[in-house]
């Protein structure tokens, strides 16, 4: 267990600027944004619609009978403030319903920020961590410890899918509550009510929960994608971007030679996309496509083993 530690910590200190320093770089520039928008009053914006409207279809709302007139209509309204104090009344004129879809708007907007900077990230390290121990030669330095090639890579999948990815979720949080905290200011000396116009239709721990689902569920989900990286890192001596999209595109050209479906096309698009809505996992669980991306990505999984065993340094 104390090996296993070690070996998740040392990640961390190896990739530190990657795994703690980007998502607090990104969290801050978000905040600082938020509050920029919290100080700057744009000018106001007069909202300005005229036109007509048909009597036939205003009929159902007035007395007007069918066929008559177009009577004329005109509205204004004017808008002003900050992105707070707009994004406020407009909660505040709404039902909850449509309050709590205005802040989930808000809320995944922050949520896929991160989460695409966090699977750049994984992506990366993944292609990258097991050729970096035999560049620098501390693979001979890793083998002469009583660590076996499986916990290594085991340790190596563990940080990339599940430990960076916590890493991630505490900035996202930070940046949602702080969201919705600077929202709050927006409501003080107000009659409204912080707690029903924001807190309450927005649901945060509604929200984290879905999120470290679909955490858990694309560490399945796209296991053949982390396991492929893994081989190609503990395989390829260099240019192993061409190794790792060259795989894939000649299993699709053989494909293409033999057969028009395009069904490991389609499968390897699948399992390289992680899934970013909590309606679909509940569909894909306990599908045909998560048994097979089981089995292929642990097939994959063992030849990284297999393959850091038999690797030297370069």
């Amino acid at each position: 267990m104390k090996a296993l530690a070690m070996l998740t910590r040392r990640e961390f200190w190896e990739h530190r600027n990657t795994f703690v320093a980007l998502p607090a770089i990104v969290v801050a520039v978000l905040f600082s944004v938020m509050l920029l928008g919290m100080a700057y009053t744009p000018p106001s914006i007069n909202f300005s619609v005229q036109g007509n409207i048909d009597s036939d279809d205003f009929s159902v709302q007035s007395n007007i009978p069918p066929g008559g007139n177009q009577q004329q209509y005109e509205y204004h309204r004017d808008f002003t403030g900050t992105w707070a104090t707009l994004l406020v009344t407009q909660l505040q004129a709404t039902d909850s319903d449509t309050r709590a879809q205005y802040l989930s708007v808000g809320l995944r907007t922050i949520e896929g920020i991160l989460s695409l900077i966090l699977y750049l990230v994984t992506l990366s390290f993944l292609l990258n961590c097991l050729l970096t121990d035999r560049r620098d030669r501390s693979i001979l330095f890793w083998k002469s410890m009583p660590v076996s090639d499986r916990a290594t890579v085991l340790m190596k999948l563990f940080t990339a899918v599940i430990a960076v990815p916590l890493v991630y979720f505490a900035g996202i949080a930070a940046i949602q509550v702080s969201w919705l905290f600077l929202l709050s200011l927006s409501t003080a000396g107000t009659e409204l009510s912080a707690w029903e116009t924001i807190w309450a239709p927005a649901q945060l721990l509604t929200h984290w929960l879905d999120y470290l689902a679909l955490v858990l569920i694309n560490i399945l989900w796209c296991l053949p994608l982390w396991g492929w990286l893994l081989v190609v890192s503990a395989y390829a001596k260099s240019v192993q971007l061409i190794w790792a999209l060259g795989g894939p595109i000649g299993l699709i050209f053989v494909e293409r030679l033999v057969s028009d479906q395009g069904r490991v096309q389609g499968w390897i698009i699948q399992h390289c996309s992680p899934i970013t809505r909590s309606a679909d996992m509940s569909d894909q669980l306990l599908s045909i496509n998560m048994l097979s991306a089981l089995i292929a990505g642990a097939a994959m999984v063992a030849l990284a083993i297999l393959l850091r065993g038999r690797a030297d340094e370069l």
